[in-house]
C-alpha cells in the first residue's frame, strides 16, 4: 500500500515525494488502474498482464500553451532511475526551447532513414 503523498494527484495541492524500487515492486493486482505520481510531473499508471505488474511512465509538461505528454518507459522492463534520466533530458530539451515529443519523434525518423540507407 503505498502511502497518500504519493498517491495524491497534482490537483490536490500535494506535495509529491519519490517512488521508490520497493514500492513498486510491492503493487498488487489490486492497484490495477491506479496513477502514482511523483515529483518533476512524473505519472504512472500501473497496468497488469502475463508478465506481471508493470508501472507505464510519463511526463507531462505545456509547450506553446498546450498540455503535452511523452512516454519515459514501462518499470520494471526499464530502471526506475533511467524513467527520470529521460525525465530529465525532457525538460532539459523544454529549457532549450524544443519540444520533447516532436524531437523525440524526429530521432525515431532519422533511425528510421539510417536504417533504411
Amino acid at each position: 500500500y503505498l502511502s497518500s503523498s504519493i498517491c495524491g494527484g497534482i490537483s490536490g495541492g500535494m506535495i509529491m515525494a519519490k517512488l521508490t524500487i520497493k514500492e513498486l515492486d510491492a503493487l498488487t493486482e489490486a492497484d490495477k488502474g491506479r496513477t502514482l505520481y511523483e515529483d518533476g510531473n512524473i505519472r504512472g499508471e500501473v497496468r497488469s498482464n502475463q508478465s506481471g505488474i508493470t508501472v507505464a511512465f510519463s511526463y507531462r509538461y505545456r509547450f506553446n500553451n498546450k498540455t503535452r505528454e511523452i512516454r519515459l518507459g514501462v518499470y520494471p522492463h526499464i530502471a526506475l532511475k533511467e524513467i527520470r534520466d529521460n525525465r530529465k533530458a525532457a525538460f532539459d530539451l523544454l529549457s532549450q526551447g524544443k519540444d520533447p515529443a516532436l524531437e523525440k519523434q524526429l530521432n525515431k525518423e532519422r533511425e528510421q532513414q539510417k536504417q533504411i540507407k
